[in-house]
């Protein structure tokens, strides 16, 4: 699916409505879902992909966000 594409243009407007209905951490989440289907609706193979850098940069973040000293910011960070 490429943005200039009507099923893009479809995709969006199921997507804008719902992420206006929805509040709070259910618009993330569909976003989130919204996003996985834009992709993987491109190409498949690459979800896999997409699905581990996701997890590798919430944990990461997540690790960031609870450390204490700015040196261990940085070491996740690299």
């Amino acid at each position: 699916m490429i943005f200039n594409s009507f099923d893009f243009l479809c995709f969006f407007a199921l997507f804008l409505p719902l992420y206006f209905l929805l509040r709070g951490k259910q618009r993330i989440y569909l976003a989130l879902f919204a996003s996985y289907l834009f992709y993987g609706w491109w190409d498949w193979r690459f979800l896999g992909l997409l699905l581990t850098s996701t997890v590798i940069d919430y944990t990461l973040g997540s690790q960031m966000g609870k450390s204490t000293t700015p040196q261990g910011r940085r070491s996740l960070l690299l």
